[in-house]
């Protein structure tokens, strides 16, 4: 959290703009796993805003903010079948040469594979 943290304050202008992007999703997703769904309902529709001004944004980090968006209103079953639709949408966008950048930052495919095994527990 300490290291997402640090890029997004310290973020210049000439830096890498998907290290930052990515950064922004991650810490939702680390906010996410703590249970912060009064600050995710906050924070997911911002960082949303602010990414789609940049203008440089993965399909990968788009569904995965649409997901985390959704979560806080959903049942448990829902949320394990919102999360098995990622994990598909993301192995169809694998093969996209600019979308595998995202992947080699953060393995979003296993997260989600943890999610759907967390759900059906």
């Amino acid at each position: 959290m300490l290291i997402a943290n640090h890029i997004i304050n310290n973020y210049q202008e000439n830096d890498k703009e998907d290290i930052y992007n990515l950064s922004k999703v991650f810490l939702l997703i680390l906010h996410y796993e703590l249970n912060h769904s009064d600050l995710l309902e906050y924070l997911v529709p911002r960082t949303i805003k602010d990414l789609k001004k940049k203008g440089k944004l993965y399909q990968t980090e788009m569904l995965v903010l649409n997901v985390l968006q959704k979560t806080h209103s959903v049942t448990t079953y829902n949320k394990a079948r919102n999360f098995v639709k990622l994990r598909e949408k993301l192995l169809d966008l694998k093969s996209t040469k600019f979308e595998a950048t995202a992947n080699t930052l953060f393995d979003f495919e296993d997260w989600c594979n943890q999610k759907i095994m967390q759900f059906k527990d």
